[in-house]
């Protein structure tokens, strides 16, 4: 998941790289992590689009096919779900953070 989160992941393709069975490794997945594999992939996309999204050169259409997300408006939603917010205002928050981090530049007088 963490090396293609965009892929279309199900309970059945990850149980069978873990060489389980869907209950099973459904059942220890959340056992170890305390979420479902869906809520922990879906929790995974949406740190990735916070990154993702202080980048300028990525839009939130890209972003959203990037992360296996069908269309943007689908993003969105699972976007402000997770994080309280769109991701248009984490966008400005990332540009608003760069900004504030570059030194002042004004020469100051004696």
């Amino acid at each position: 998941m963490h090396l293609e989160p965009g892929r279309q992941w199900t309970v059945a393709s990850l149980a069978g790289l873990a060489h389980q069975s869907r209950t099973a490794f459904a059942q220890h997945f959340n056992d170890v992590l305390g979420v479902s594999p869906y809520q922990y992939l879906t929790e995974w996309r949406m740190a990735e689009a916070l990154r993702l999204l202080a980048d300028p050169r990525h839009s939130a259409a890209t972003i959203a096919e990037k992360l296996g997300y069908q269309t943007e408006a689908a993003f969105r939603r699972a976007f402000k779900k997770i994080h309280g917010y769109g991701p248009g205002l984490a966008r400005r928050a990332a540009r608003s953070a760069r900004i504030d981090a570059v030194p002042d530049a004004t020469p100051t007088k004696p």
